[in-house]
């Protein structure tokens, strides 16, 4: 997911551990701006 992300692409969570995943990474780069 970290690598999508970097990339610029966009990947759906497979899974509850990959969305948990997500949803702290959105949350980390959200309190960065």
């Amino acid at each position: 997911l970290m690598a999508a992300r970097l990339t610029g692409r966009h990947i759906e969570p497979q899974g509850p551990i990959e969305t948990e995943a997500a949803r702290r990474l959105a949350d980390d780069l959200d309190s960065d701006k």
